[in-house]
């Protein structure tokens, strides 16, 4: 159904990927990352400035930007807010210019959340009508040039796929977990189990859970056989999983 309707509107799926862009935004805080980061992108009709959501599983990112950024922001940037916690980093930007945006808007494109920044590829799902697919294709590649421009035609559930994906492999991570193992698991993330050195041994996690350390250690290893298995199978990638984790353990 989704097919058809994409037809009737003549409009087709495609992933662009942008290999080098030196004077982009985004990949500059590539020098800033050690892991990916995904953001989103919002221009209110009533406002000219872009603002820009991001999140990346890289706690150190605030405080690196912070030390080599904050001073020397670009005229374009309206104003940037870097937030971090002991496992992650959050990242809002209100930009006045993007000549990446300022292409999608022209050609009416319709970006899929979420767009993907890593190891310095932006990467951005989209929406856009056919007749203009090649027009669109031609001004990107004219901007950053023929060899920093990638795009690839979808079919419809391909764009439904990659964009669900990571989602879609966090649930069945978590649904081969049972709660006893989740709960277990948790409780020796927060305490330290996994910290080097560790801060809680496994004895006192027995206690503490009210549970024989045998117990603890079969659920402990259970949980991480699960996990490590999810990783290894080919058809999962383990970012999903690890984020998965950080899930279970944190919320």
């Amino acid at each position: 159904m989704g097919v058809i309707i994409l037809r009737v509107y003549g409009l087709i799926p495609i992933t662009v990927t942008i290999l080098n862009c030196p004077k982009c935004m985004m990949v500059n805080l590539n020098h800033y990352l050690s892991r990916p980061m995904f953001f989103e992108i919002y221009k209110h009709h009533n406002m000219y400035d872009y603002i820009i959501l991001a999140y990346t599983p890289d706690e150190n990112f605030c405080s690196r930007i912070n030390r080599n950024v904050r001073r020397k922001l670009p005229k374009d940037i309206v104003s940037a807010f870097c937030k971090s916690s002991p496992e992650e980093s959050y990242f809002i930007v209100i930009k006045a210019k993007c000549k990446f945006l300022e292409t999608v808007e022209k050609f009416n494109v319709t970006l899929l959340a979420p767009n993907v920044l890593d190891n310095g590829k932006l990467i951005f799902h989209m929406l856009i009508e056919k007749n203009r697919l090649k027009e669109f294709a031609h001004t990107l590649t004219r901007i950053y040039g023929k060899n920093n421009v990638h795009v690839e035609k979808l079919k419809t559930i391909d764009i439904v796929e990659r964009v669900y994906l990571s989602i879609g492999n966090l649930e069945k991570c978590l649904r081969t977990l049972t709660e006893r193992e989740i709960k277990t698991l948790r409780y020796a993330l927060k305490s330290g189990y996994f910290d080097i050195p560790r801060k809680i041994t496994l004895n006192r996690l027995s206690i503490e859970l009210g549970l024989s350390k045998a117990t603890v250690e079969t659920h402990l290893r259970k949980a991480l056989k699960k996990i490590l298995e999810n990783i290894s199978n080919k058809t999962i990638s383990a970012c999903p999983i690890l984020l998965s984790l950080y899930f279970l353990c944190y919320n």
